[in-house]
């Protein structure tokens, strides 16, 4: 993966597809994932409905919590000629479970943080000074 090799991708390039940005903005993302890109007369980049459409996959799957890395795993897979299809549902299952268990993690401490309130809430004013210095 080259990390520390980026493009920028002008979103004007894309803000008339579906799920395109706003004009003002720009989206980063690493040279491994996108294909070179065709050069105009002052240097602007020229990309191909392809790649706009692989600018799609990227920003989707990057709201879902993928990780660059991760989206160029799966790019790579696919233009090896391989089905990313396994790779895919590994991610999705594993993602799903971090997910599942940092739900559990923040309804046990949203669980504490009520009762804290709660206990907060009837305790006279001289043992609530107490806490006025925390």
């Amino acid at each position: 993966m080259a990390a520390t090799s980026w493009w920028k991708v002008a979103s004007s390039s894309v803000s008339s597809r579906p799920g395109g940005g706003s004009r003002s903005s720009t989206r980063r993302v690493p040279a491994g994932i996108l294909p070179p890109a065709r050069r105009t007369g002052p240097g602007y980049r020229v990309y191909g409905l392809e790649t706009l459409a692989l600018l799609a996959f990227v920003t989707q799957a990057r709201r879902l919590g993928f990780r660059l890395d991760e989206i160029e795993r799966i790019v790579t897979l696919k233009r090896s000629g391989r089905t990313p299809f396994k790779h895919v549902l590994d991610l999705v299952q594993l993602k799903l479970e971090n997910i599942e268990q940092a739900l559990t993690d923040l309804a046990e401490v949203h669980g504490q943080l009520r009762g804290l309130l709660r206990s907060l809430r009837w305790m006279p004013p001289v043992e609530s000074q107490r806490f006025s210095g925390v």
